[in-house]
């Protein structure tokens, strides 16, 4: 019994594996970040969509998430660029946005 539960979640995780890596190649083209090699860990939308669909296995991953978790990608790196620039120059853009 342990055997077929070991096997079972083997098959899982090669089909998530297959599903998201077809749609790696579709998504947001020309973005470097996720052009990246995915088997070793670089590529963070692979990373974000394994992680999702080993944690929710009743999910897993549907064809769609992969444009979803791009826009949430590319939004908090631009956050994370917003947030090197100088304080003074992130309260005048404040300001002017508010």
């Amino acid at each position: 019994m342990l055997n077929q539960s070991k096997n079972t979640k083997d098959e899982f995780a090669k089909n998530l594996i297959f599903d998201i890596s077809k749609d790696l190649k579709r998504t947001d083209l020309g973005n470097s970040a996720f052009e990246r090699e995915y088997i070793n860990g670089e590529n963070p939308l692979y990373n974000v969509l394994i992680a999702y669909g080993m944690y929710d296995k009743e999910v897993g991953y549907c064809q769609g998430m992969n444009i979803v978790a791009s826009w949430i990608l590319k939004y908090t790196q631009d956050l994370e660029e917003f947030d090197d620039v100088p304080c003074e120059d992130q309260e005048g853009y404040i300001d002017t946005v508010v």
